[in-house]
């Protein structure tokens, strides 16, 4: 009965000591993959702070849209990047998130309401924004049209055969009417200097 004991106890110790050898290997394994998680995160978080600069200038000069709410996404992300409750990979997804909505820009249109200077004076206009193509506003009374000059980064006035069209796109953008050929004027692509 003595030896019987003796053998349980032995086969039992063993089998902890298979146990504890498992443990280990694996403490070994976590160890090392927290110190190539380490030298990942180090090597992203620059990353992440380049993309968001990069973001920042991209829409400085970019077309002049939604001004405001662009920049208070980037604001937003250079001041989650300094929280120590969010998580890496919370804040790489909110970085993606801010430049799949600017790429989105590229392929809508829009109409919104906003303030834009014009000729020393603050006028609330009607933007319609097309894709990064086309940026025009149009006054309230239609009196003046306008849009973006992409090389001059200046708003120009449209002369009057446009000031229907400018309508047309704003009510197409708002869903009032169906989708129509718009005739806007679209700055041909240039050299970049």
């Amino acid at each position: 009965m003595v030896l019987q004991q003796i053998d349980r106890l032995t086969a039992y110790n063993d089998y902890v000591e298979r146990l504890i050898d498992d443990q280990e290997a694996q403490i070994i394994d976590i160890n090392g993959q927290l110190e190539k998680f380490a030298m990942i995160e180090r090597g992203i978080i620059p990353l992440m702070l380049d993309s968001i600069e990069t973001l920042d200038k991209f829409i400085d000069l970019d077309v002049p849209f939604l001004l405001e709410e662009r920049k208070a996404r980037v604001t937003r992300l250079r001041i989650i990047m300094d929280q120590s409750n969010i998580t890496v990979s919370e804040k790489y997804r909110q970085i993606m998130d801010a430049y799949q909505i600017e790429t989105g820009f590229s392929r809508d249109i829009e109409a919104y309401t906003g303030f834009l200077d014009i000729d020393g004076e603050n006028h609330q206009v009607d933007f319609l924004r097309i894709g990064r193509t086309s940026l025009t506003y149009q006054t309230p009374d239609q009196n003046e049209t306008g849009f973006w000059n992409k090389e001059t980064h200046l708003w120009e006035e449209l002369p009057r055969k446009y000031r229907n069209y400018v309508t047309q796109g704003l009510r197409v953008a708002r869903k009032q009417v169906t989708p129509n050929l718009l005739e806007l004027p679209i700055e041909a692509p240039g050299v970049v200097k």
